[in-house]
């Protein structure tokens, strides 16, 4: 036993070595690659609110607050930097702290976060426990995340890392990429020449055309290019994927083909068959960029932004002047928290292409999001000297002056950007926005309007205008609306949604689920009719009906948390996890410690009594809870006015109303606790 007990350590302790090794290398790597060029400028005498948080913060409550804070005009100008990123943990937001506090110097710090980690339970929270705890370390281990990426490397043929491609490499890795690229030829590249081979007599009029020329040229691109996206277009997909499948089986080195293959598997969620398509693009093309590009989004939708940025530095190396790469891997960097690197892209963007107005654009935004709005201002009116009469950058404008409060601003800019290209349905659709966002529903509508008559085909345009019909009490004419968008466009599961919506509006809760329950056959992944349809059962008091269709919809989501839900409508008991508790502790520390005021707000409708249980009642920590709040607008409004959906049970991402009771709600316990005269205090000091 004592021999096998030292065999045994043996093996375990180079992986523990190894372990500490690349944890300390990789937090090296982290903490220097974040530090770097952090020399921004700041306007005087503004007061900087830092968020932290995931997709519950990101391009969620920050802006609103922002406009909420400044509304009540106290003589000082508040900056609100929204650093919340999708699909993060509180171990990522933990360890890049140092460089948000760093880069932005914040007067204050609110943070809503842990739902990523797992780490809420209602029902049993101690059965299973130790295994899942157990499961959680082992996934998260540097040596599992190392051996599962050198494994898929070499099953998958990633030969790419961040650099160029040497013509030896691409030798070297042939092998592995014939081997998937046989694969391939057996599992997509079938004949499935019974599309293009059919009777010509028994096509549709519109397909003929394309058909014949197929015929007549089986080795040419444009018959498939016209056939395939006519059928994309209708999203029969099947048919499209059929009609690319023959085209690379006749011409298998045509990158085209496999960026229209790949992207039809994305469109049916099958990212498997278009990661596999987007790879054998590259073997047979491996210095075509593009085909990098569609890899590297493909990736982001995955939520597998290593491999996606190492996707597009590629297609930067194969294509250095394409600004097209500097702005996807920009706005990447931006997902994954590094403010500073998206900077530094979009700058080399604009560097290699500054008669190109997107990578400004780019900036522009940038600066708005996190809280250096007359930074973009400034950007804008100086390439307005440049390049005058840009829509984008008035529609960019019109953004900014929205999240600032300055609707009248807003509105000129968002007409301009309109009659700048009197045709552009997408600035119409922005301005109506923004009467939406006014709740000045009339004048959206006339907005949606001349959207669907220069658009007839134009789905959101028919939705936003049945909303604003919904919201104006005009229910038959919504319903009318949709009817005729039925009939002309194919039918989509959200045109089942609206109309379910309308008849619960009216009180028609039994024809609303019919309609729900529509929605849900034509697309059993979407979230929405699930959580339509729970709504309605809690509103008929049917709390069992209410969750079993939310768990219904848990088992259909991919990314689904692993948690046990009870009806929306129910109580929960709520507690967290040991590593959760040990990440708010050492982030409320590093904040307090450089005596910085410290936030901590809990998500909607959750009790905030766990938190002050880990965290204390130390003087300068304030609490905010979203319970009461939520409860109290619960009663008056349905589930669906305030979330999006309901990802974690009781809650989900908020609607633009959900953000705005946050907002509001914060901003309030941010004035009466930090800036209220009754205190007695001196008011706080602002940044120079």
């Amino acid at each position: 036993m004592k021999k096998i007990g030292l065999i045994v350590f043996g093996l375990i302790l180079p992986l523990i070595l190894w372990e500490i090794g690349l944890r300390i290398v990789g937090g090296s790597f982290l903490f220097s690659q974040k530090m770097r060029n952090l020399a921004h400028l700041f306007e005087t005498g503004t007061y900087r609110v830092l968020c932290l948080g995931e997709s519950t913060t990101q391009n969620q409550w920050p802006r609103p607050l922002q406009t909420e804070l400044n509304r009540l005009n106290i003589g000082i100008r508040f900056k609100v930097i929204d650093q919340g990123v999708g699909g993060v943990n509180t171990d990522i937001i933990l360890s890049n702290l140092d460089a948000s506090l760093a880069a932005y110097k914040p007067d204050m710090v609110i943070v809503m976060m842990g739902i990523n980690d797992g780490e809420w339970v209602w029902t049993n929270p101690v059965a299973d426990e130790s295994a899942r705890g157990l499961r959680m370390f082992l996934k998260n281990m540097r040596v599992n995340k190392v051996a599962r990426y050198v494994i898929g490397g070499i099953i998958n043929g990633r030969v790419f890392g961040g650099r160029a491609v040497s013509t030896r490499e691409e030798k070297l890795a042939a092998p592995v990429f014939t081997q998937r690229g046989n694969r391939f030829e057996d599992d997509i590249l079938g004949a499935d020449a019974h599309v293009i081979s059919s009777d010509i007599e028994k096509i549709d009029p519109s397909e003929r055309l394309s058909v014949e020329q197929i015929q007549a040229d089986p080795f040419g691109s444009n018959g498939y290019i016209k056939l395939g996206d006519l059928y994309y277009g209708a999203k029969q997909y099947d048919n499209a994927i059929k009609v690319y499948r023959t085209w690379l089986k006749n011409d298998p080195r045509n990158p085209l083909g496999y960026i229209k293959l790949g992207k039809t598997y994305q469109q049916r969620g099958e990212y498997d068959k278009a990661e596999m398509a987007f790879r054998a693009g590259i073997q047979a093309n491996p210095r075509f960029g593009q085909l990098y590009l569609r890899l590297g989004n493909l990736y982001v939708q995955m939520r597998e932004y290593a491999m996606a940025e190492n996707a597009f530095r590629m297609a930067i190396r194969q294509d250095p002047r394409n600004l097209e790469g500097y702005i996807e891997l920009g706005q990447l960097y931006i997902r994954m928290g590094r403010p500073i690197e998206a900077e530094e892209t979009f700058r080399r963007g604009v560097g290699i292409a500054p008669d190109n107005e997107l990578g400004y654009l780019e900036l522009m935004k940038l600066y708005n999001r996190r809280g250096e709005s007359e930074k973009a201002i400034k950007m804008a009116e100086a390439r307005d000297t440049v390049s005058p009469g840009d829509a984008r950058r008035y529609s960019v404008l019109g953004d900014i002056y929205r999240d600032n409060g300055d609707y009248e601003k807003a509105e000129r800019a968002f007409v301009a950007a309109i009659n700048s290209v009197p045709r552009n349905t997408e600035h119409f659709m922005k301005l109506g926005e923004f009467y939406e966002y006014r709740s000045d529903f009339y004048k959206a509508g006339k907005i949606y309007e001349m959207v669907i008559k220069l658009e007839p085909r134009h789905e959101q345009g028919y939705w936003n205008l049945a909303h604003s019909y919904m919201q104006r009490g005009e229910y038959a004419k919504a319903e009318g609306l949709l009817k005729r968008k039925m009939e002309l466009i194919p039918i989509n599961a959200w045109d089942y949604i609206e109309w379910g919506n309308i008849c619960q509006l009216q009180g028609d809760y039994e024809k609303a689920i019919k309609m729900y329950e529509m929605s849900i056959r034509l697309d059993p992944k979407a979230t929405q009719g699930y959580v339509k349809m729970a709504d309605v059962y809690h509103k008929q008091k049917k709390y069992r009906e209410a969750e079993d269709i939310l768990k219904k919809e848990y088992d259909g989501m991919a990314d689904a948390p692993e948690m046990s839900a009870e009806s929306a409508a129910r109580p929960r008991k709520s507690y967290l996890r040991s590593s959760t508790i040990r990440n708010y502790r050492r982030l409320k520390d590093a904040i307090m410690k450089r005596g910085i005021r410290f936030v901590c707000m809990q998500y909607p409708l959750r009790d905030i009594g766990p938190l002050k249980e880990v965290l204390g009642s130390e003087d300068g920590i304030i609490y905010v809870e979203n319970k009461t709040n939520f409860e109290n607008e619960l009663v008056k409004r349905g589930f669906t006015d305030l979330f999006c959906d309901a990802f974690a049970g009781d809650f989900g991402h908020c609607t633009p109303l959900g953000n705005q009771v946050i907002a509001q709600n914060l901003a309030g316990v941010v004035m009466r606790e930090v800036f209220s005269e009754k205190r007695g205090d001196s008011p706080p000091a602002v940044s120079n």
